[in-house]
């Protein structure tokens, strides 16, 4: 093996994770960087050239025309013969970032083999897209993997505001890696994340408002937590990144005027970068988002005429001291918000008249095409809807009512039919839990009452 200018004999390799390894890779490969000065690569400033990015293993090479890339490719093919070594081609690619892009790709050819061209490849975990896409899709494989790997805490007895560190350690760094570079897709993973907010507080699934249980946690939509993420990267860019001398000079739009774009939406003076540290600019950035969290989640609560998030995005002081219990009082809070509406005062054939565009408490069922409430209040509506209750405690609730029927009649039926007396006192049943032993207790009660009454008029009557 070639080092310099001198031929070592490689008798035995590195350790494993040993600081030798990057020292030796950055004396050995750096012949092929001193080369690579000679080709143009891409001009940032009037004295800053990129010509490609080395970090460990990997190689990324920057040119602005095609001639440049095949000369900076031949560079390459001549270090690697003259040091013995050999290029991957088959995991090489080619990626045109900016310009017009043409549907005719020109053919380059590597190490005897024809590079593939992509739209879009990851450099150091970070997705970069083909052209200037505004937003990055999520990573659904990665997410879901997350999300399968913590669902048994979720759905434990656990305190929620240690489920809900959790979902944030594991789901939004996973989906907010790329923040600081570029949006994401904001809106799909807040929907993706309903899902371990439904898990952790019981709640109806789909009947639930999401703005509502983040108010109740004191999450921050996904939205903010990466423009935290971005202006704290604005500070590491200017106080410690290489090229920090050479913002101002940087052609386009780019990455950096988003920062710069998101720190003026706060209200935030990017010249304070310069004289605070770390510590006083995260919290100053933490402090300015959270309130501008707050006041939208207000508007749009208040929309739904719910209570307002509280300031600064904490959560709700029961979260916070009632540990595993106080799941229970987000469901009973959100129960509690939907009754008190006074649209649960409306006649049954003027709810549709009643219900607000925008009120997701009390809408429209795609399974009955009725207005109902989310959850069952009497057995009429746990029967007629299979959306309020599972299919199988629905069959237990119609099995009594005809067990109720059969003894209050003494006289057997056939179907689903009951006596009209029978069926407006039970269907006008109300209950607080939706189990099956509740309504079997419940309904004995009221089919005692039923035989004791026959009893009277049969006495009565004879």
């Amino acid at each position: 093996m070639k080092l310099f200018d001198v031929y070592v004999s490689m008798l035995q390799g590195t350790a494993q994770g040993s600081p030798i390894s990057p020292l030796l890779f950055i004396a050995f490969v750096n012949p092929l960087i001193e080369q690579l000065r000679a080709c143009a690569g891409v001009r940032l400033t009037d004295d800053r050239i990129i010509r490609g990015l080395f970090f460990a293993d990997d190689i990324c090479l920057l040119a602005e025309t095609m001639e440049d890339m095949r000369h900076m490719l031949a560079v390459c093919e001549g270090w690697a013969e003259e040091f013995g070594m050999t290029f991957n081609a088959g995991k090489s690619e080619m990626m045109q970032l900016a310009g017009r892009i043409s549907q005719q790709r020109p053919e380059v050819m590597f190490a005897g083999v024809v590079l593939k061209w992509v739209t879009e490849f990851k450099y150091l975990g970070v997705p970069i897209s083909q052209g200037r896409r505004k937003r990055i899709p999520l990573p659904e494989p990665q997410l879901w993997q997350s999300y399968h790997r913590i669902k048994d805490v979720l759905s434990g007895p656990y305190p929620l505001l240690d489920q809900l560190m959790l979902v944030k350690a594991t789901m939004m760094n996973v989906a907010l890696y790329p923040a600081a570079v570029r949006d994401v897709d904001y809106d799909g993973l807040d929907s993706f994340l309903y899902r371990s907010l439904i898990d952790m507080t019981r709640c109806p699934w789909g009947r639930t408002s999401a703005t509502f249980l983040r108010a109740e946690l004191g999450l921050m939509p996904s939205k903010f937590m990466g423009h935290v993420r971005a202006l704290n990267f604005l500070w590491h860019i200017r106080r410690k990144a290489w090229f920090r001398h050479h913002l101002p000079y940087l052609r386009g739009p780019g990455p950096y005027n988003r920062l710069l774009g998101l720190a003026a939406l706060y209200n935030i003076d990017v010249a304070m970068v310069d004289q605070r540290g770390k510590e006083e600019w995260d919290a100053l950035v933490k402090s300015r988002v959270q309130e501008a969290a707050a006041a939208y989640m207000s508007r749009q609560l208040e929309d739904r005429e719910l209570p307002p998030a509280e300031a600064r995005m904490q959560c709700r002081r029961y979260v916070r001291v009632g540990g595993c219990n106080a799941r229970y009082g987000v469901r009973f809070r959100w129960d509690m918000m939907c009754r008190r509406h006074p649209r649960w005062a409306v006649p049954p054939e003027q709810q549709q008249l009643a219900v607000l565009p925008r009120q997701q408490a009390f809408s429209r069922c795609d399974t009955c095409q009725r207005w109902h409430r989310p959850m069952a209040a009497t057995m009429e509506e746990g029967i007629h809807c299979s959306t309020l209750i599972t299919p199988s405690l629905r069959k237990v609730r119609k099995r009594i009512l005809r067990a109720v029927e059969q003894e209050a009649s003494g006289e057997r039926r056939q179907g689903n039919t009951t006596s009209p007396v029978t069926t407006q006192q039970v269907l006008n049943l109300r209950w607080r839990r939706q189990s099956a032993d509740t309504t079997k207790a419940a309904l004995g009660l009221m089919r005692r009452m039923v035989l004791h009454r026959s009893k009277e008029d049969r006495r009565t009557g004879g």
